[in-house]
C-alpha cells in the first residue's frame, strides 16, 4: 500500500500486532517497495498436506487452536488443518449432501454445501449450511451436531419467535459473540441475529428489497443487496454485499449503516485510490487484520485486495490480472474465503481451483554465526521442500558466518555449515554484520559464543529487526541484562530460549494440565565450557524445562556438584520448590522431568525437537511479540548465575536480587561506555 512507506519508521509493537503483514514490514524494516509475495498451497492441490483433493472450499477460519477449518461444498466436509504438522482432518460431514445426524457426532452427520464457520468464546463451532437454510453448531466438548436456526426449507418466516421455527434462504455467512449469531440471509436480502440464550431470531437489517443501504441511514425495514460476508469488531458488524458490489459497516449499537469500499457497480477499479470510489465485482469473503486492514476476496474480478483502514485506500494483492492486464505470480479462480492469523498471514478459498492458498510476502531471514548445529536445522526447516503452513513465505537468504574463535566444537564446525548454506539452501555469504542487516527482515542470531552476542545484537536492534538470541544469549548476566535494556531502549522485539520451552508436556504443565505447580524437577545433559558460567552451555536447557513450569518469582538458589552431578534448588514465591538435575558421564544422560501440581503429577522436560521453537520464532519474526518475557529470561540466567555463587560458596543459598543487582549496575555502565566509543 502506497501509504505504508510514509508512516513512522522503526518498530512499532503496538501498531505491528494484527497489521497486515507487508504494510507492517514496511513498517518494521523502513522498505520503501513492497516486499515480494509468496502464493503457496495448503491445502488441495499442490499442497503436501492431506487431502490432495478439495471439493471447492469456500469458508476459511483460523479457530482458537490456531488450525485454519475449511468448507467444502462439494464434498460437504469441514475440514481442520493443523498449519505445524500439516495434517488435516475432517471435523463435520461425511462427504455425502443431506440434512441428517444432529443429536450425534458431527462426523457421522449429512452436510449440504456448508459455506462458512465460526467458533465462540468457549470453542463450539458453528457452521451455515446454504442448501439446507440452516445454521449447526458443533459442541467442543463431546463433537456433537445440533441445529441452531432455520427449518431446512428455505424462505422467510419466523421473527420473534424460536430461531429453529424461522425459515432461512441461502445463508451464506455468519458471525459469533458472546449470546449473540448473526447470518448473512442472502436469500431474503436481511441480516438476522439469533440471541443464543433465549434462542429467538430477528431481522436487524434488510427488508427483502435488493438495493443498496443509505450511508449513515438506518438499517432496520430499510433495503440491503444480498449481504454475501460478515465480519465481526468491537460491536460493529462489517458486511460484504455481493449483489451490491460493495463493502460496508453496520454499528450494532445504532443500527446505522456506513459506507466503506465499492461504488455498488460492478467492476475493477481504483486500486491506491478511495476504497469508496474503487469498484468490486461479487465480493464474496472479509476479514479484518487488527485495528487496521480489511481483506476482500473479490471473487469475480479474481482478485485478492485490501483496505488500509486509517488511510481509506484499497489495494490489490497477488492478482490473477490487473488494471493494466498484466499476469501476477498467484491466478485466482473465483476467490471465496479469506482469513487472516494472528501473526498477519492471509488464507484464501481459492475456490475453482480447488485449493487453499497461502498468501504472505517473503520474510527474508539472515544468520550471524554458523557454528552451531541449530543453522543447519533451522535452515534445512525453512528453505527445505514442503516446509508446514507455517514455515511458509520465510526464507534464510543471508549468513556472516564467523563465530566463536577459541572454542574447538565451534571452530570445527563452522566451514562445513558455511558450504552446506551455500551449496545446498544457496544461502549468501556476507562478509559484516552491516551487509547482512542490508538484505534481511529478521535475523537469527546463532553464534555459538554467548560472549559476543550483545556486541552482535547491538547493531541489530539499532536498525529494529526483530532478533532471536539462541542460547545462552549472552556469556554473562551483566550482558544479558544489556541486551534487553537497549532493546528497550531501542524499541525492538527480543528473545531467546532453548528448543525444550516449546516441548509440548512441558507447555501442558505451564497451561495448567495439572493445575498449579507446587514444585518441579528437571534433569538433562550438562557439559561445562570453561570460557561460560557452568550452567549456561549446556544446563540451560533443563533450567529452561524448569522455569517453563514454575514460572518467575524464585528468589534464592543453592548449588551442590560433583564430578558427574550438579543439583541446584531453587526456593519461588509462595513455598513452591523446583530443581535441577544436571548430568555428566558416567551418569546415563537424556531430557525429562516431573511437575507436581494440586491436581496431580505429570512428567515434562522432554526434548520434541527444534519445529515448535522454530514455530515460536516465526511467529515473533511476524508479530513482534516475544513469546518468552524479558523479565523470565533475565531470571533464567540470574538462577544460573547465583548458582555459580553458592557454589564458590560452599552450597549456601544466595538471593537472585544480590545477582541482578550487581548485573544492572554492570550493564548499564557497560552500555554507557560502548554508547561513547561509537
Amino acid at each position: 500500500m502506497s501509504t505504508a512507506t510514509t508512516r513512522r519508521r522503526g518498530w512499532q509493537p503496538g501498531l505491528f500486532a494484527g497489521l497486515l503483514v507487508w504494510g507492517s514490514l514496511l513498517v518494521a524494516t523502513g522498505w520503501s517497495a513492497e516486499p515480494a509475495w509468496q502464493g503457496s498451497a495448503v491445502l488441495g492441490k499442490g499442497a503436501a498436506s492431506l487431502p490432495d483433493t478439495l471439493g471447492q472450499p469456500f469458508g476459511v477460519t483460523v479457530g482458537p487452536d490456531g488450525a485454519l477449518y475449511v468448507t467444502e461444498i462439494t464434498h460437504h466436509r469441514v475440514m481442520r488443518l493443523d498449519v505445524v504438522t500439516g495434517k488435516a482432518v475432517v471435523v463435520a460431514g461425511t462427504g455425502r449432501p443431506g440434512y441428517a445426524g444432529d443429536g450425534g457426532p458431527a462426523t457421522e452427520a449429512l452436510l449440504n454445501e456448508p459455506y462458512e464457520v465460526r467458533f465462540d468464546e468457549d470453542g463450539n463451532l458453528y457452521v451455515v449450511e446454504m442448501k439446507n437454510h440452516v445454521v449447526r453448531r458443533i459442541r467442543r466438548k463431546d463433537g456433537v451436531i445440533e441445529t441452531v436456526a432455520g427449518t431446512g426449507s428455505s424462505g422467510f418466516s419466523g421473527d420473534g419467535g424460536p430461531a429453529t421455527a424461522a425459515r432461512l434462504n441461502k445463508p451464506h455467512s455468519i458471525e459469533v459473540a458472546g449470546r449473540h449469531l448473526w447470518i448473512a440471509d442472502i436469500g431474503n436480502h436481511r441480516i438476522r441475529h439469533v440471541d443464543l440464550k433465549t434462542r429467538v431470531i430477528t431481522t436487524i437489517a434488510g427488508n427483502g428489497e435488493r438495493q443498496l443501504p443509505k450511508d449513515g441511514g438506518s438499517a432496520q425495514n430499510r433495503p440491503v443487496a444480498g449481504p454475501r460476508a460478515l465480519a465481526l469488531r468491537d460491536g460493529v458488524l462489517w458486511v460484504a454485499l455481493r449483489e451490491g458490489h460493495s463493502i460496508w459497516k453496520l454499528d450494532l449499537d445504532t443500527n446505522r449503516w456506513q459506507h466503506v469500499a465499492g461504488t455498488g457497480t460492478a467492476g475493477y477499479s481504483g486500486d491506491r485510490g478511495p476504497a469508496k470510489q474503487a469498484q468490486l465485482n461479487g465480493p464474496k469473503g472479509i476479514a479484518l487484520a487488527g485495528h487496521h486492514t480489511l481483506w476482500i476476496a473479490d471473487t469475480e474480478n479474481q482478485a485478492l485486495r485490501c483496505i488500509d483502514l486509517e488511510t481509506g485506500t484499497i489495494q490489490t494483492i497477488a492478482p490473477s490480472r490487473n488494471e493494466s492486464g498484466a499476469a501476477s505470480r498467484l491466478a485466482w479462480s473465483r476467490p471465496h474465503g479469506v482469513a487472516v492469523d494472528r501473526a498477519g498471514r492471509v488464507y484464501v478459498a481459492d475456490t475453482q481451483n480447488e485449493r487453499v492458498v497461502l498468501a504472505a510476502p517473503l520474510l527474508r531471514v539472515g544468520i550471524i554465526g554458523l557454528d552451531t548445529s541449530h543453522v543447519i536445522a533451522f535452515t534445512g526447516l525453512l528453505n527445505g521442500a514442503n516446509p508446514p503452513p507455517v514455515l511458509q513465505a520465510v526464507r534464510v537468504v543471508a549468513a556472516f558466518p564467523p563465530g566463536s574463535p577459541d572454542i574447538e566444537s565451534s571452530v570445527s564446525r563452522r566451514a562445513g555449515y558455511t558450504q552446506t548454506l551455500r551449496e545446498k539452501w544457496n544461502v549468501e555469504m556476507v562478509d559484516s554484520i552491516d551487509a547482512l542487516l542490508q538484505r534481511v527482515d529478521a535475523v537469527l542470531l546463532e553464534t555459538n559464543d554467548g560472549r559476543p552476542h550483545l556486541e552482535q545484537a547491538l547493531p541489530v536492534l539499532k536498525k529494529r529487526l526483530p532478533v532471536f538470541i539462541d542460547k545462552p544469549i549472552a556469556g554473562s548476566l551483566a550482558d544479558a541484562v544489556a541486551i534487553f535494556d537497549a532493546a528497550e531502549q531501542l524499541g525492538t522485539p527480543v528473545f531467546s530460549s532453548s528448543s525444550l520451552r516449546f516441548a509440548a508436556s512441558t507447555q501442558a504443565a505451564r497451561h495448567g494440565k495439572v493445575g498449579p505447580i507446587q514444585a518441579a524437577m528437571t534433569y538433562g545433559p550438562c557439559s561445562l565450557e570453561k570460557t561460560h558460567p557452568d550452567l549456561y552451555w549446556y544446563g540451560i536447557h533443563g533450567v529452561e524445562s524448569l522455569f517453563t513450569v514454575m514460572g518467575t518469582g524464585c528468589q534464592k538458589v543453592r548449588r551442590i556438584q560433583t564430578p558427574s552431578l550438579e543439583l541446584v534448588t531453587g526456593l519461588w514465591n509462595n513455598g513452591r520448590i523446583g530443581t535441577y538435575h544436571g548430568l555428566r558421564p558416567p551418569a546415563k544422560r537424556g531430557f525429562g522431568g516431573t511437575a507436581v501440581g494440586n491436581r496431580g503429577i505429570m512428567a515434562v522436560g522432554n526434548h520434541d525437537g527444534y519445529q515448535p521453537l522454530l514455530v515460536e520464532i516465526v511467529q515473533f519474526f511476524r508479530t513482534g511479540r516475544p513469546p518468552v518475557s524479558a523479565t523470565e529470561t533475565v531470571e533464567i540466567y540470574a538462577f544460573m548465575t547465583a548458582a555459580d555463587v553458592s557454589k564458590a560458596r560452599g552450597g549456601e543459598f544466595v538471593r537472585l536480587e544480590e545477582v541482578l543487582t550487581e548485573a544492572r549496575m554492570e550493564a548499564r555502565e557497560k552500555l554507557e561506555r560502548m554508547s561513547s566509543e561509537k
